[in-house]
């Protein structure tokens, strides 16, 4: 990609080719899955990924309503 891309935008053109890929669902799904790091899986980057994972083990609040015991 380092040709293709002026410097600082490679990670914009990875993801902008990710968009239009059939797999991305998956692609994204599999580096959540295995805590992959490293580059752009499934138009995400790594520091996206980190995010999506801290925000899946927040636990979820319970909100009761009146009358709940």
């Amino acid at each position: 990609l380092s040709d293709l891309a002026a410097p600082g935008t490679e990670a914009a053109l990875a993801r902008a080719i990710c968009r239009r890929c059939p797999v991305i669902i998956a692609c994204r799904t599999w580096a959540l899955d295995h805590g992959e790091d490293d580059g752009i899986w499934g138009a995400t980057t790594a520091a996206q990924r980190r995010a999506i994972r801290r925000a899946m083990t927040e636990p979820i609040p319970v909100v009761r309503r009146r009358g709940d015991g």
